[in-house]
């Protein structure tokens, strides 16, 4: 019975030591992710000169953190916390990733203008976008909306437009005004339906409603995304979602015999806030909520 009970706790102890070992391996990878990212938005930030090998080293580190996701993924015996964690270390790694391409493709574009010597009014408008990107990188949340609405205002129907819009969305996000940025993510997706961060902005929409504790409204975002964007990144993300929606803590649900009832006047009527799209998107002074 003894040597039972050790050939139980010998195989428990190996076990553990091995979800250890793999959490700390996905821990050191995440890390090197991060500095390497770091070093090269720094060799951006002082050496535009390099932009064609900096393009090539965020591709190299992108497919590498897709790689560390699927690790991630394929784990079940991870610590849900410790998941946790390292998906979000993971999703702000990508995030970085977005925030260095689009500050690649304007300086891009930048040049290619100044060598076809098209007009100044490029130059505003990039200069423009560029403002509203470099407050959201330094938290600037709110100084972030107030310029990329400034710049829709004056550039709508420009090849930045769509962006500034999604970075609107993001910007409430982050501010966890998740009502706002649902909106925001919907004008979006309504006004640039092919382009290819609509994955993106339905993932935040779902997730939006998920903090709301809105889940039945969450569930067709990232229903959506699994259907029509199966090969994405995102498809990855919005299955772990429903996964998280279909399977709550057992021990934080009461019996069911105890539950209480609850009256259809308290019931949300609708997921989307009682303000319309125009209602909230009218200029707002400083200062105003």
């Amino acid at each position: 019975m003894m040597k039972y009970f050790l050939s139980i706790l010998l195989m428990s102890t190996i076990f553990f030591l091995s979800s250890l070992s793999f959490a700390l391996s996905v821990e050191e990878r995440l890390k090197r992710l991060e500095e390497k990212l770091t070093a090269l938005e720094q060799t951006y930030l002082t050496n535009n000169q390099e932009v064609a090998s900096t393009v090539a080293k965020a591709g190299e580190l992108q497919r590498e953190a897709i790689t560390v996701q699927g690790k991630i993924d394929a784990t079940t015996h991870l610590a849900d916390q410790r998941y946790q964690e390292l998906s979000k270390r993971l999703i702000d790694l990508d995030q970085r990733f977005t925030t260095l391409q689009e500050r690649i493709n304007l300086l891009l574009t930048q040049t290619q203008r100044a060598l076809r010597k098209i007009d100044p009014q490029g130059a505003t408008a990039a200069d423009a976008y560029q403002k509203g990107l470099g407050a959201f990188e330094e938290g600037n949340s709110l100084e972030a909306i107030a310029k990329f609405q400034l710049f829709l205002q004056k550039y709508s129907k420009h090849e930045f437009a769509a962006s500034a819009q999604l970075w609107i969305g993001e910007s409430y996000f982050r501010m966890q005004d998740f009502k706002r940025a649902v909106k925001e993510y919907q004008i979006f997706i309504e006004k640039h339906p092919k382009h290819d961060r609509v994955p993106e902005a339905l993932l935040k929409q779902g997730m939006a409603f998920t903090k709301l504790s809105l889940k039945e409204a969450a569930q067709p975002f990232f229903e959506k995304i699994i259907k029509e964007f199966s090969s994405s990144k995102e498809a990855l993300l919005a299955q772990e979602e429903l996964q998280k929606l279909s399977a709550p803590p057992a021990s934080a649900l009461p019996p069911t015999s105890t539950l209480p009832e609850v009256s259809s006047e308290s019931k949300e009527t609708s997921s989307y806030p009682s303000k319309t799209i125009q209602e909230e998107r009218q200029p707002q002074t400083p200062g105003q909520p």
